[in-house]
């Protein structure tokens, strides 16, 4: 069992793209709410509160300037580390499909592993838990598939052994 490092960024595209989409749906409305907030603001500390049209969006829009820069350089860096946070979710499931995927064609699956900070570790732990199961009972699934050494039959089990005691 070993563990890699995860080399791309978008390894479940469907996925992570609507987690992006919703990463930048939110921040455009904090960025519309934040505009809202600081007209609202500036217009209290007007002196002239119920004029709403005493100070125009524009002259918030300036004034707040740095604020709105600062909210636009921090949302590549806020998809960036979502698309990061989220390979740290779909790239161990993706693995686990692909081992499910082989094992149900048939093929011997070895013991994964992931990192112990993953939040599918107790998923690949059970998973690995069953393959042991599943190893130890036979690819067939019954018992009698079983390869272990201490496996025998009834007519095996003592010399003596007559077929009237292996009927009963």
């Amino acid at each position: 069992m070993k563990t890699e490092k995860r080399r791309q960024n978008l390894s479940k595209h469907k996925v992570q793209v609507r987690l992006v989409a919703r990463i930048a749906l939110h921040w455009l409305i904090f960025f519309a709410t934040s505009i809202a907030v600081l007209y609202v603001w500036q217009l209290l500390l007007s002196g002239d509160p119920f004029n709403f049209f005493s100070i125009e969006v524009g002259e918030v829009l300036e004034r707040s300037a740095p604020v709105f820069v600062v909210l636009v350089v921090l949302i590549p860096l806020f998809v960036w580390d979502t698309v990061k946070l989220s390979n740290r979710i779909v790239c161990p499931v993706n693995r686990l499909e692909s081992a499910i995927a082989r094992a149900a064609d048939g093929e011997v699956i070895e013991p994964m592993a992931c990192r112990i900070t993953d939040p599918w570790h107790p998923l690949f732990s059970e998973f690995n838990r069953l393959l042991e199961r599943v190893d130890g009972v036979g690819r067939t699934g019954h018992p009698d598939d079983r390869t272990s050494a201490d496996t025998t039959t009834p007519e095996t089990t003592t010399p003596e052994t007559t077929p009237a005691e292996i009927a009963v």
